[in-house]
């Protein structure tokens, strides 16, 4: 299978050359292949969440190798990466990122206005989200009002409304109770077994618990062990 993330030793050193000088990623090397269903296993502060925004060209690494779909992510201008990743990624944070003073419906939108797609059309598309997610009876609901499950399934709407072929979840079960963990992993369970490739920043086990096939990459003080 085709690698959609190929990484050779990459590094990130934040406040370079000075006293506060901190090595936040070091040699990292690894392959996420097409399709996969990968999880980035580590405790707080391991590295896993600035690995999956470097991957996801939120940071930029200071030195090493990093393609994502054969685009060298590690040197585009910020203009570039943010086109990069409207066009090819779906993010999802953990604490969902969501427009409180808009509704479900207009929050699963907002990634869409850049692209200048007809009104209508964002519409429809978000619609069939909302339904995938089971959350189109909250569509008119505000953001505000919603569970925390309820924002975590708006979040994922969003993050797939450019249908995009990889997903990357920084620790999307850390703010949820058993059953709506339970729920986001089976949606994104889901959405790989009908080909997207997913990798997830978690130290939650049960993604181990309940994904098949799934690859455990385990990182600890920037390293991959």
């Amino acid at each position: 299978m085709t690698n959609v993330i190929e990484i050779e030793n990459l590094n990130l050193v934040f406040s370079a050359h000075t006293p506060r000088e901190f090595h936040a990623l070091k040699n990292i090397s690894m392959q996420v292949k097409e399709r996969e269903f990968c999880i980035l296993k580590g405790v707080s502060g391991s590295g896993k969440s600035t690995l999956l925004s470097v991957m996801g060209a939120l940071l930029k690494p200071t030195s090493g190798k990093l393609e994502v779909f054969s685009n060298p992510v590690s040197k585009m201008p910020d203009f570039h990466a943010s086109t990069f990743r409207r066009e090819h990624l779906g993010f999802i944070f953990q604490n969902f990122n969501l427009f409180d003073e808009f509704t479900v419906l207009e929050n699963v939108q907002t990634a869409l206005v850049p692209t200048n797609t007809p009104v209508a059309q964002m519409k429809t598309r978000a619609l069939e989200l909302l339904s995938l997610v089971n959350l189109e009876t909250k569509k008119n609901t505000f953001a505000r009002n919603l569970s925390g499950g309820e924002k975590q399934r708006c979040a994922i709407a969003r993050a797939l409304i450019n249908n995009p072929k990889l997903i990357l979840a920084d620790e999307p079960t850390a703010n949820l109770d058993r059953k709506n963990s339970e729920n986001v992993i089976e949606i994104l369970t889901k959405l790989n077994q009908n080909g997207t490739t997913v990798l997830v920043a978690t130290h939650d086990e049960i993604f181990e618990q309940m994904v098949p096939n799934l690859k455990v990459i385990h990182i600890k003080e920037g390293m991959l062990l």
